[in-house]
Parts: structure tokens; sequence; C-alpha cells
């Protein structure tokens, strides 16, 4: 994404795809630009993030925003994990303690396309689309089930730069059951933890009560929240 700095705050765009991001602005910062906003980005998406820090849900209704995401925020450090790693299952299908579990395979460029099926099917409206993954396949390690070589249900894990040594963060667990769930995660952690980070972000939607779930019994803490509004700037 492109940085411009506008009244004092960074915005995040995409030119090319009309699209683009404010973080933790104040009420104030917001009345500040929002007519710099609709005079250089007219027609575009905006989305507005918020993470720990006062919503101004008032100003945001008065420009017509709707809410696009209402998450906790979960972590899960090495410990943590290791502690409850005998809860959990592991990616080639064995759970330590005999609990249901399942295979997990790793999405590569050979097996992209059933990935991409089931993501653009499920997640339409994610930023993160097939298109932008596959030109990014870098960034992520991405683990699924499988049945009849069609993917089920999946976990999208994004990962820093080698160089950076940064947190790694967890972008979408799609699945309905707890016991996928739990494999699907705890091979995410174990990539990520075994690429030396030392800590797994997850924004978790409040209503994704399957997910909320495994998180717990696999070692995430809950330390915060999480909330993205979405409008389209009008024209002038």
């Amino acid at each position: 994404m492109t940085h411009e700095i506008i009244n004092g705050v960074e915005i995040l765009f995409e030119p090319t795809e009309n699209y683009l991001q404010v973080n933790d602005a104040t009420e104030e910062d917001l009345r500040n630009m929002w007519q710099r906003l609709v005079e250089k980005f007219p027609g575009s998406e905006a989305v507005f993030c918020f993470r720990n820090v006062p919503v101004p849900t008032n100003y945001l209704a008065e420009i017509g925003a709707t809410l696009l995401d209402d998450s906790i925020e979960t972590r899960l450090s090495v410990t943590d994990f290791e502690r409850h790693a005998n809860i959990g299952a592991t990616p080639n299908g064995i759970a330590e303690d005999g609990t249901e579990t399942h295979e997990v395979t790793l999405i590569t460029p050979e097996n992209f396309d059933a990935f991409a099926k089931a993501h653009d099917t499920t997640n339409p409206e994610m930023y993160w689309t097939s298109r932008r993954i596959r030109e990014r396949m870098d960034m992520w390690r991405i683990f699924a089930c499988t049945s009849n070589d069609t993917v089920t249900d999946y976990v999208m894990l994004m990962q820093p730069p080698p160089e950076a040594h940064a947190f790694s963060e967890i972008f979408c667990c799609q699945t309905k059951e707890i016991s996928k769930a739990r494999a699907l995660l705890t091979a995410a952690a174990l990539s990520s933890f075994s690429s030396g980070t030392d800590e797994i972000l997850y924004m978790i939607d409040k209503d994704e009560e399957i997910c909320k779930n495994a998180t717990v019994s696999i070692g995430f803490r809950e330390c915060g929240f999480y909330q993205g509004y979405k409008v389209t700037l009008p024209r002038l």
C-alpha cells in the first residue's frame, strides 16, 4: 500500500483498487480530514480501523460508516502454546490425548486453486482475496483440511519477513468444527514458532464461538479488541 499523511494521520491506500485505510483516528482527526479524503479519493472504499482505542461511533454513524469487523484481540506465546499443546491437535492428525483431530495440508502453488475456490466463496469481502494472496505467497502459510481434493476448512497465517522477528498474524480460520479449528490453529502455531517468531496475533470475530473455544484450548489469551468500519466516499 501507498502511505500518505493527511492532517497528521497516516493514510494507507491502493490507488488501483480505490481502497484506503485509516488506523486509530480520533473523532477530531476524522472531522479534520474528512473533506480532504472526499476531495482526494472520491468514490473509494474507506475503512476506519480502531484497536484498543476509543471508537468515535457517533461520528462514524454521521458519515454513514457501517460496522465491518468487531473482533477480540487474542495472542499466543510460545510458553502458553507449549503449556496447552497436549490439548490441541498435531498437523499429522494425531492428538496426544486421543481426542478427535484431522489431517492438515499445507497449501502450495500445486493445490492453491482448491483453496482459492473455497476462500473466495466463503470470504468474498475480505481484502486478501485469493488473487492478492497468490501474488504474495511469500507472505503466507495456509493450512487446510481437504476431502476429495476439495478444501473444506482452512487457516491463513501471515508471516513477518525473517529479518523482522515480529509476531505472526492469523487472518482467518474458516471452519465449523472445533476439532478442525484446533488442528488448523495448532498447525499454524507450529509453523510460526518453528520459523522463529515468539507470538501470534489473532483478531477473532466476537461471533465465532467455535474458533474462540479452540483458541482458548491451545493457549491463546484475550488482550484487547478491534473494530473496523467502512464507507464509500462520496463523489463531488
